[in-house]
């Protein structure tokens, strides 16, 4: 039950990055140069809270490098086309592919590649939580853009494979912290990189939303990467095909909670996600045997 509360906990920040980054976009807009720059400064926070997890110790391994290669690489493509896909659909539509690949690949992959148990409270979560997803849904699909909503649902899903691959190999790696902080280092230098050479600019801001600005992008990097360190230390425990279905339909729960809290009131139809949400995480802790 320890590391259900890990992911208890990793789906609360999860949660509340979205309205970290949103604020960011706010201030900053979308374009791929606030990208870089959101990337970079919450690789940076991210890096050095991980540093202090991991009490200061630096760790290296061919094998972390190139997984932590991969992992950024899909970072940077999922930003990318995060912001091509939110400029053709609604957040709804966006969220659904975000969170459809997230849940879908990793529990496919932990079923047919690393065999893990297909159980009753396995199938149940996810037929619940998939149901929950598609009810989120309120505007039909620009289809002009699917390249962009498929690149976020392979990217997103890609990223829970690699964590399972990562915790599955018999290679010489690093600890969890140490692959995560890998993944942080990349980021910084590849996004350091493009901005360094960037001619782009960026809105000019006030010294207040400066301030804001840095505030909410360390915000999200702190959040963003000690989650997934949560999450990369679970999957050691629960398996992946459990571990994402129950994570999707959590933050599902919480995000619709954090709704009730801000302008933008949750829909009959988003509190009935919730419901089935719970009920499909319920079937899981109940029924995973």
């Amino acid at each position: 039950m320890l590391y259900y509360g890990f992911l208890s906990i990793a789906v609360i920040m999860f949660s509340f990055q979205f309205f970290f980054n949103q604020r960011f976009e706010r201030i900053e807009g979308g374009e791929i140069k606030a990208a870089a720059t959101f990337m970079f400064r919450s690789s940076i926070t991210g890096f050095i809270i991980l540093l202090i997890i991991n009490k200061f110790r630096l760790e290296f391994a061919p094998f972390t490098l190139i997984l932590s290669v991969l992992n950024a690489s899909l970072y940077i493509l999922y930003n990318i086309c995060s912001i091509k896909a939110l400029g053709k659909i609604n957040l709804s539509l966006f969220s659904l592919f975000t969170t459809l690949g997230g849940m879908v690949l990793p529990f496919l992959v932990g079923i047919i590649i690393y065999k893990e148990p297909l159980t009753l409270g396995k199938i149940l979560c996810f037929a619940a939580v998939f149901t929950a997803l598609i009810l989120t849904v309120d505007k039909k699909l620009d289809k002009k853009g699917m390249k962009y909503y498929l690149g976020v649902f392979f990217c997103n899903g890609t990223i829970g494979v690699l964590a399972k691959v990562f915790d599955a190999s018999e290679f010489h790696k690093t600890s969890a912290a140490g692959y995560s902080m890998t993944t942080a280092a990349v980021m910084i230098i590849a996004c350091g990189v493009y901005l360094l050479f960037s001619k782009d600019s960026l809105p000019q801001k006030t010294k207040k939303q400066k301030i804001a600005s840095l505030i909410y992008s360390s915000g999200y990097g702190m959040l963003n990467n000690i989650g997934n360190y949560l999450m990369l230390i679970s999957i050691a425990h629960v398996s992946a095909s459990a571990q994402y279905p129950m994570t999707t339909g959590g933050m599902i729960i919480v995000s619709t909670i954090i709704c009730f809290f801000t302008k933008d009131k949750p829909k009959p139809k988003e509190i009935i996600s919730v419901i089935i949400s719970f009920i499909g995480i319920m079937l899981l802790v109940l029924l995973n045997k």
